[in-house]
């Protein structure tokens, strides 16, 4: 019953939970797990309102509550309808709560900015659960026009976008 010392070619079947691996087998900056979700879609909305950009969402559930996610997103060629160069907000969310925002704003504490073209952005999240987590992203019109996400104002060109998560050891 109170195993101390066991070579690991002795086993030949079950598992060993995550909780009873030493620190140095999932640990030190370890890439444990990653997810990632594409999207070559045209989305477009006039909401001045923070609104979900379809299929920008993925779910990880962490290994262990030390862990840490990466999360990483790109959204290709952001225009609007009218080519009058509008203003764009987004922002990321974890489950309902908005995360990696600015503070100190007189109108709107956001994640960023969008201008026209391929936007990046990374931000490392430190959420303390082994719960599934989804992160999405939101973004709203805060200037004029028609947004448009994977597709120019006048239809000649497509572009992709995509949302990924990396669960990274603590």
């Amino acid at each position: 019953t109170n195993i101390t010392n066991l070579n690991a070619s002795n086993i030949s079947q079950g598992t060993v939970p995550v909780a009873r691996l030493p620190a140095e087998a999932i640990g030190g900056g370890k890439v444990l797990q990653v997810v990632s979700s594409f999207n070559n879609t045209f989305y477009s909305s006039n909401s001045t309102s923070y609104t979900d950009i379809t299929n920008m969402n993925v779910t990880i559930t962490p290994t262990v509550s030390s862990s840490k996610i990466l999360i990483t997103f790109a959204l290709g060629l952001v225009d609007d309808a009218s080519g009058s160069n509008g203003g764009y907000a987004f922002r990321m969310l974890r489950g309902s709560t908005a995360i990696a925002q600015g503070t100190g704003g007189s109108v709107n504490q956001n994640t960023g900015f969008i201008g026209q073209e391929t936007n990046m952005f990374q931000f490392l999240d430190s959420p303390g659960t082994t719960n599934a987590l989804t992160y999405k992203l939101q973004f709203k019109n805060t200037y004029n026009g028609n947004i448009r996400i994977n597709r120019t104002q006048d239809g000649q060109n497509s572009g992709a976008s995509s949302i990924t998560a990396m669960e990274i050891g603590a």
